[in-house]
């Protein structure tokens, strides 16, 4: 098509000024609490609460139960969402936990 970008990106994570970053490689073991927007190219292994918006990359991973306002999925997520407002999850996401979620 013309015009039209081959990636897949959200309008979420587009548009989303980012406080916490968790690099490609990096690792982070605890539960991360973050009162701006964070993003997951890493892995995180425990808990994840933020204020805000929640990107995980398509490389990124959680394995913990995970609450944000808004949260964007195109890698993985062991563990219970909840979301307070709007879940993306994306075609490269996947997710094995409950879920509750808004929208």
């Amino acid at each position: 098509m013309i015009g039209k970008s081959k990636t897949t990106v959200s309008s979420v994570e587009s548009r989303t000024k980012v406080g916490t970053l968790i690099g490609e490689g990096a690792v982070f073991d605890g539960d991360l609490n973050a009162p701006e927007s964070v993003r997951v190219d890493g892995t995180v292994n425990g808990n994840c609460t933020c204020e805000k918006e929640l990107i995980i990359g398509p490389q990124g991973a959680i394995r913990g139960n995970v609450s944000a306002q808004n949260i964007v999925i195109s890698g993985q997520v062991t563990g219970d969402l909840t979301v307070h407002g709007k879940l993306e999850l994306l075609s490269t996401g996947k997710i094995v936990g409950d879920i509750v979620a808004r929208s």
